[in-house]
């Protein structure tokens, strides 16, 4: 007895579903739609409704967008899917892109991190105090954690609780007009790291790169408890590389969440 075809795919459906792939596949079947439509109208109706049920039922038309889709887009300028590297408190901050030595110094010296041989692990004591913060903060509503992360960003003079869908965010502003746009799980974890490295007597300036730092030791998702994992940054349908000829960079994140939290840096 052959198996039943089957129609639906829930890894692509629903809560999974990646909406610049399906935007992309209904862009492509609108094209071929009007196409016909100048000669076989009756066709090109038919056509027309097949390929939307097939979008919805299925995610896609196109066979395999999603293997080809996120190289494709690579070509593009931008991150069209809005998977790129999630923003966070250093994202405001001054040489947000390369904390240096100079802050892993200030980490071990305040007694945050401690070295094992040839690796970094948090003091147990920094863990702790970090650990009540986030339990602390996950209890608030939205607002209420767009104060505590303003209060924790030194470069923020603005945020704002603000919910897409979903997704929630607190959106923090500075004099200068720049912005960022922070997942709610990372604005606790970076927050309560915060707190708790003001705690611990770290020096006020470079706290907020410490905070994002700091991440890349995280365990489990400060929003819903699951396992923070390491993955590529391209492994679900929609994520994209820095370019076609480029491989997605790993990073720390929750997959029930589809946050991620720290960009593994490999070189």
């Amino acid at each position: 007895m052959e198996a039943p075809v089957t129609v639906r795919r829930p890894e692509h459906t629903g809560e999974h579903r990646c909406w610049p792939c399906t935007l992309l596949n209904l862009g492509l079947l609108a094209v071929g739609v009007i196409a016909l439509a100048t000669r076989w109208p009756a066709v090109a109706t038919g056509v027309g409704v097949l390929g939307v049920g097939a979008i919805w039922a299925r995610g896609y038309l196109v066979p395999y967008t999603p293997q080809f889709a996120p190289r494709l887009v690579g070509w593009l300028p931008g991150d069209v899917f809005g998977h790129g590297d999630p923003d966070t408190l250093r994202s405001l901050a001054d040489g947000a892109d390369d904390p240096g030595e100079q802050l892993l110094e200030g980490l071990l010296g305040a007694g945050v991190l401690e070295v094992h041989g040839e690796d970094l692990a948090l003091d147990s004591s920094f863990r702790d105090r970090w650990s009540a913060r986030t339990d602390d903060l996950a209890t608030l509503d939205l607002d209420a954690l767009a104060e505590e992360t303003l209060a924790a960003s030194l470069a923020a003079d603005e945020a704002d609780g603000v919910e897409r869908g979903d997704q929630a965010f607190v959106v923090l502003s500075a004099a200068d007009g720049g912005t960022a746009w922070v997942r709610r799980p990372v604005a606790i974890a970076e927050t309560a790291a915060a707190q708790a490295l003001e705690a611990q007597g770290h020096p006020v300036d470079g706290r907020d790169l410490a905070a994002h730092a700091l991440c890349a030791f995280l365990e489990t998702c400060p929003a819903c408890g699951d396992d923070v994992v390491e993955q590529t940054a391209a492994e679900c349908c929609g994520g994209i590389a820095p370019s076609p000829t480029v491989d997605a960079p790993p990073v720390l994140a929750c997959p029930r969440c589809e946050v991620r939290f720290f960009r593994l840096d490999t070189a």
